[in-house]
């Protein structure tokens, strides 16, 4: 009887019915065939995916041990992510980047790009090392306005798909703001000399001033009209002058118009003031 068991379960002439498993044929072991599309998703299996003579090694693989497709999950500049309107990428600027499951990553297929500049290549088909140094003398990039230049870092899988990842870099423009007893008109001189400057691309904030004189801020017109001053502390309102503009050139030559804003008062204290 026990003879006859393994007979039936042994032979070979057996087909490859779907949704069932059944011995290969010639020893060429147990094969599993299903050509209907799966209806749900079960570990690195899809939903829709179907079977055709898959073993069972293949089988439990994808269910277990499904492809991770690697990515970037960093791309800067080093030392550069924004700067000032006018200023210059040049000379010899280092990319890093990182990646995910850099296994899953076809050898010397790393590429970086000028999006901005049409797509000009600035390193083809490097190594995964995770930095570069390129030098930009040939082709320096300079902003006159604000605005930023896109770069994008690109390889290639295991699975002969192309993955990237975008690095902006953006030019701004300085804030200026401070204190001074002078009550003005102040002119582009006085403006630039203030205490604190700050690359912006927008003006609303906490402007922090120490005691004694005037407070002064002043940001592009392109920036916009504040309507609100108030005191962090208080939240009152405090008194401001009516903006006045003046042309201003910074340290790159390029010059904008700024709004000017003085406090009414001189105020003897500090004072921390919300701008929106």
């Amino acid at each position: 009887m026990a003879e006859e068991d393994e007979d039936i379960v042994s032979g070979e002439d057996r087909d490859i019915i779907d949704g069932v498993i059944q011995d290969g044929g010639g020893g060429g072991g147990v094969l599993y065939t299903n050509l209907n599309p799966s209806t749900i998703t079960v570990g690195g299996i899809p939903a829709g995916s179907i079977f055709n003579a898959k073993t069972m090694k293949q089988m439990w693989d994808a269910l277990l041990y499904p492809y991770i497709p690697p990515t970037f999950s960093s791309f800067l500049l080093t030392g550069i992510s924004t700067i000032e309107v006018g200023d210059t990428i040049t000379g010899n600027q280092t990319f890093t980047w990182t990646t995910t499951t850099p296994a899953n990553i076809v050898a010397n297929t790393v590429t970086i790009k000028d999006v901005t500049g049409g797509g000009l290549v600035l390193e083809l088909n490097k190594p995964n090392t995770g930095s570069i140094v390129h030098d930009f003398t040939g082709a320096p990039i300079t902003k006159i306005i604000y605005t930023f230049n896109r770069f994008s870092i690109e390889a290639i899988n295991t699975l002969i798909a192309t993955f990237s990842r975008n690095l902006d870099i953006w030019w701004w423009w300085r804030v200026y703001y401070g204190t001074s007893v002078n009550a003005g008109p102040l002119v582009a001189a006085d403006i630039t000399g203030l205490a604190t400057q700050v690359l912006q691309d927008t003006f609303p904030k906490t402007y922090v001033y120490v005691g004694g004189g005037y407070k002064y801020m002043c940001w592009p017109t392109s920036f916009g009209l504040a309507t609100t001053f108030k005191d962090s502390l208080t939240l009152l309102n405090v008194p401001m002058e009516a903006p006045y503009i003046i042309n201003v050139t910074n340290g790159f030559g390029i010059a904008t118009n700024y709004y000017v804003y003085r406090t009414t008062n001189i105020l003897g204290a500090a004072i921390n003031i919300i701008v929106t």
